[in-house]
């Protein structure tokens, strides 16, 4: 009974197929990734929808919706969606390495682009076009945080030791951007490989 319970397990791990796909990014400044967004805004995650879409329909896509708060660069729009590859839809799951999750309530500064037809964008720079931002704790600043997979809740509260080497003031972030479109100019750029 045993034997048979256990071969219905391995039968079980090879037909729930979970995928998980490794990526290449050329690493981006705040400065760069300005001057390849159609748009950099800041808002609030309203809504997602994970479906099968691409050719044939054999790919697991997930459309996120952030409701509008600033638009730093580009046309005011009332929301915008994020399209990415991966999500989870009943049994299928797909997972992207290095692709940044969002949460309903969080707060994002996003640089956009829009590779697809229609509504639909993507971020620039892969995981780098996200930043989530959280409050910090002890001083009350608002930090912009890169890639960052936040938890559920409109501003989240965090403690300086728990901050990213990739982490801004807000402000910082705002002013290197501000700088960026008054001033175009070419920075440097490197290769990293998230695994």
């Amino acid at each position: 009974m045993k034997k048979r319970f256990s071969g219905w397990i391995v039968l079980l791990a090879f037909l729930i197929p979970s995928l998980a796909l490794s990526t290449t990014v050329v690493r981006k400044s705040v400065e760069q990734m300005t001057h390849e967004a159609d748009a950099i805004v800041i808002g609030q995650v309203t809504a997602s929808r994970t479906y099968f879409g691409g050719p044939g329909k054999t790919q697991i896509l997930t459309d996120t919706t952030i409701r509008v708060a600033r638009v730093l660069k580009g046309a005011w729009e009332e929301a915008v969606m994020v399209s990415q590859l991966g999500g989870r839809i009943g049994l299928f799951q797909v997972m992207v390495d290095g692709a940044p999750e969002f949460a309903l309530g969080e707060e994002v500064l996003l640089f956009l682009t829009r590779p697809f037809s229609g509504q639909r964008r993507s971020l620039v720079g892969f995981w780098q076009g996200k930043f989530t931002i959280v409050v910090e704790a002890n001083t009350g600043r608002s930090l912009a945080i890169q890639g960052s997979n936040s938890s559920p809740g409109e501003r989240r509260i965090v403690h300086a030791a728990a901050i990213k080497p990739q982490a801004m003031t807000l402000d910082q972030a705002l002013d290197r951007i501000h700088r960026a479109l008054a001033n175009p100019s070419s920075t440097s750029v490197t290769a990293t490989r998230r695994k």
